[in-house]
């Protein structure tokens, strides 16, 4: 700025003085007729300068919309570890065990749930096939079920039967399965199971309780 205030004196001394005889102007006009010449040497400086001013107006906004979506982006993350702690969750501590098997009943994956309810560790049973747990007096029937899941696919099927806990205990299981042939691991068998044994004491119990009602009245229909 200085530089170009001195160039601009210089230049109004030069457009002042003819024949070498230089024009008498005072303080007052010199000051206005450098600000004048000051002005025109600055005016290509200054559309540079509203140039970058307008380049930094639009990195800012830019910049903010980018700080915005970063906020956007972390909280979807928060809510997405969330919602995989919550699910996770319910899968650890849930009455139900979640199992994946081949089209061999080859078991591939159970849930975490299986620990609490059968007291095997998650992979114990993983590359076993799951018949071998399956009650003597079920496991035809449990297979017929499985060998028509693998011909229907996408077809829900229940059925019940008692499965072995690790103790040697029986625990009756009502079981739905699904057969998704075009799995991401190729072809799978998806079983959700849920313990019923509680269920089946009490069944037992209410036909036992109906069955000696029973047998009482016939009795007392005999004595009269």
């Amino acid at each position: 700025i200085i530089e170009l205030h001195h160039s601009a004196l210089v230049h109004l001394k030069d457009d002042y003085s003819s024949n070498g005889i230089e024009r008498d102007l005072n303080t007052e006009k010199r000051i206005k007729l450098a600000g004048k010449y000051l002005k025109q040497w600055i005016a290509p400086y200054d559309v540079k300068l509203q140039s970058f001013s307008s380049l930094i107006t639009e990195l800012k906004v830019k910049n903010e919309q980018l700080n915005e979506e970063i906020k956007n982006r972390r909280q979807f993350q928060q809510e997405l570890l969330n919602s995989k702690e919550y699910f996770q969750s319910l899968i650890e501590h849930g009455q139900d065990i979640i199992t994946v098997m081949d089209e061999n009943g080859i078991v591939r994956y159970n849930s975490p749930s299986i620990i609490n309810i059968l007291g095997y560790g998650q992979n114990e049973l993983v590359g076993s096939s799951a018949f071998q747990y399956v009650h003597q007096k079920d496991v035809e029937h449990v297979e017929r079920v499985f060998q028509s899941i693998i011909e229907t696919p996408n077809q829900i099927s229940p059925v019940d039967f008692r499965f072995e806990h690790k103790d040697s205990s029986w625990i009756y299981f009502e079981s739905i399965a699904k057969h998704i042939p075009d799995g991401r691991d190729d072809s799978i068998v998806i079983v959700n199971s849920r313990d019923i044994t509680e269920r089946k004491k009490n069944m037992r119990k209410l036909q036992g309780s109906k069955r000696k009602l029973a047998e009482a009245q016939q009795i007392a229909n005999v004595g009269s």
